[in-house]
């Protein structure tokens, strides 16, 4: 595209292509070829993912994720949010839909590869939707009501629990107490966990859910073959969950499985 300097001074008459008119037509060129720079970017901008034009600045980014609603992941590159954000107005038909809490969840620890699963209450059963790896198809099974039962309630059926396989190295387990201090806003209590990226975590599946439907702990999972449809065992949920510990001969024991930690219900 020629410059508007340069159209200018090939239109201007003779006398205004002498030194003395030509530093007075040149500002004026120069501001037009500012102003169509400035709108040029802008169209880019608002066009994240297309192809041939460079993804668009993180603030720009930041702008059109919020009126899209599509939160970026925590290391999430400006590429793979911007092809994300294009194809935002697909994903919100999956809202309130297993497939779309875990896809948005996912995208939160990209490029890191985490695996899902939600188990729904569906009165005598339990319905399972598992997401292998990142970007995989949805798997969904019917499992046993006795395979997962939080807390002996069977006939509250409209519940969700969200299961995250957490790469250790991501969100590390920490001994509570040590080494780490009262106060200190980069980590949570007994796990690294900055309370900022947990709320996140929580405000995007509170987000995706099924309006009618309560989600009752994101659970975050440190044994890679822990849960499954038809799972069972001691280390599986057996009515006693909904607190964190019992009594037992006097003593208060934990009540969850030791591998995974979980979150407050999300509501």
């Amino acid at each position: 595209m020629a410059a508007f300097r340069d159209a200018i001074d090939a239109i201007a008459p003779p006398w205004l292509r002498r030194e003395v008119g030509e530093r007075f037509l040149y500002p004026f060129g120069l501001v037009l070829d500012a102003a169509a720079e400035w709108l040029r970017e802008a169209t880019r901008a608002r066009l994240p993912g297309v192809s041939g034009l460079p993804a668009p600045p993180d603030d720009a980014l930041g702008l059109i994720g919020a009126d899209r609603v599509i939160v970026r992941g925590f290391a999430e590159t400006s590429e793979a949010y911007a092809a994300r954000l294009t194809v935002a107005f697909d994903s919100w038909r999956r809202a309130g839909s297993a497939e779309g809490i875990m896809r948005q969840a996912a995208a939160l620890f990209a490029p890191l590869d985490c695996p899902m699963r939600v188990v729904s209450n569906s009165g005598s059963s339990r319905t399972w939707a598992s997401m292998a790896h990142s970007g995989d198809a949805v798997v969904y099974a019917l499992g046993d009501a006795g395979g997962w039962d939080w807390d002996g309630d069977a006939g509250r059926w409209a519940r969700v629990w969200v299961l995250v396989y957490v790469p250790a190295s991501t969100w590390p387990r920490t001994v509570w107490g040590a080494p780490l201090v009262w106060g200190d806003s980069a980590w949570s209590w007994g796990v690294g966990v900055p309370p900022a990226q947990a709320a996140v975590l929580t405000s995007v599946v509170r987000s995706w859910k099924a309006a009618h439907t309560r989600v009752e702990s994101v659970v975050l999972v440190y044994e890679p073959t822990w849960g499954g449809p038809h799972a069972a065992g001691a280390d599986y949920p057996d009515g006693t969950w909904a607190t964190w510990s019992h009594l037992s001969g006097g003593v208060q024991v934990p009540t969850r499985f030791a591998g995974a930690l979980y979150s407050s219900p999300v509501v």
